[in-house]
């Protein structure tokens, strides 16, 4: 009988980041990217995605700011890769800052960089316009 190990999941979700992305949407036919600014982001379909023992951090940004060398995002993912821990980075594909590609060369079996653009009709929404 297989014994069950169970994983602690620890999930951030940079909601300006990821809100921000989802309102970016690159037509096809044109190459351009456009903006819907109604678009908005469904974090219960969007947490279903994310599920996959040791800790995971499932970080949902794209973001690569320092916050003026206090700390962030890209700080984070390298404490907790150097603690041996996977982590799993969710972004847009546009939102996503060069800088975490440059860490995963350094932690290629630790880090896991997924996009949420294959799954924007089940995590996005377009927010309607009330009438007064």
């Amino acid at each position: 009988m297989a014994r069950y190990t169970p994983t602690e999941y620890h999930i951030v979700i940079d909601n300006s980041n990821v809100f921000l992305g989802a309102q970016l949407i690159r037509n096809e036919k044109t190459g351009v990217t456009e903006m819907n600014p109604a678009t908005r982001v469904n974090v219960g379909y969007l947490t279903k995605k994310i599920e996959g023992g040791q800790q995971v951090l499932v970080l949902v940004t794209g973001d690569g700011n320092t916050n003026y060398n206090r700390g962030g995002f890209l700080n984070v993912v390298e404490i907790a890769l150097k603690d041996k821990w996977n982590v799993e980075l969710w972004s847009w594909e546009l939102s996503l800052s060069q800088r975490f590609f440059e860490i995963k060369k350094l932690f290629p079996t630790q880090l896991t960089i997924k996009y949420l653009d294959p799954h924007r009709t089940n995590i996005t929404f377009e927010e309607r316009v009330r009438q007064n």
